[in-house]
């Protein structure tokens, strides 16, 4: 089995299964994870995986864990249009980070200063297919910039793309922000 070094800025992880149960597409940082599970994009995703996926397509959303080697991989299943999306993070080395968000029906997603989203819950994916990425990837350089003007401590709404206002707040740390999005109209 390959070994992957994982950083903390690699936990969050999204994909995106087809009714087959073949991966189209994932995030950068999934792709490592992929590895470890012995799969990549084109190929049929893991059995562990694909049992959730048939749950969601007749249950709905559905949440479990998914063992990758030593690690276990909690998820969270979303049908969409002829597929799912998954996400979900590495529960060994981050146990219990935002578990409340999963069920925030508006978006919720954590960025670092560089852009890069290390969380969305699945109530982001709209927003997220707005800017054109995926938890993992970075956010458009207008986004990044705009980020970086705002004060810990401050909070700006701003009009993002897919008709969706995102209020920024910078936390305390100086090296993360939380973006907490509402539909408008």
């Amino acid at each position: 089995m390959a070994t992957v070094s994982v950083s903390r800025s690699q936990q969050a992880l999204h994909l995106r299964v087809d009714h087959h149960g073949v991966i189209e597409r994932c995030s950068d940082s999934t792709a490592e994870w992929l590895e470890l599970l012995g799969c990549r994009v084109g190929r049929r995703a893991p059995a562990g995986l694909q049992a959730l996926a048939e749950r969601a397509a007749t249950d709905g959303v559905v949440a479990g864990r998914v063992p990758c080697g030593h690690a276990q991989l909690d998820v969270v299943v979303v049908p969409s249009n002829g597929g799912c999306d998954v996400y979900g993070a590495d529960r060994t080395v981050d146990p219990d980070p935002f578990q409340v968000t999963w069920a925030n029906p508006n978006p919720v997603l954590r960025v670092d200063l560089q852009g890069q989203v290390l969380y969305a819950n699945p109530a982001a994916d709209p927003l997220l297919r707005s800017w054109g990425v995926l938890t993992g990837d970075r956010l458009p350089e207008a986004w990044v910039n705009a980020l970086r003007q705002i004060s810990p401590g401050d909070r700006r709404e701003l009009v993002a793309g897919g008709g969706f206002a995102v209020t920024v707040c910078p936390q305390a740390d100086r090296e993360t922000v939380h973006l907490y999005g509402r539909k408008l109209g």
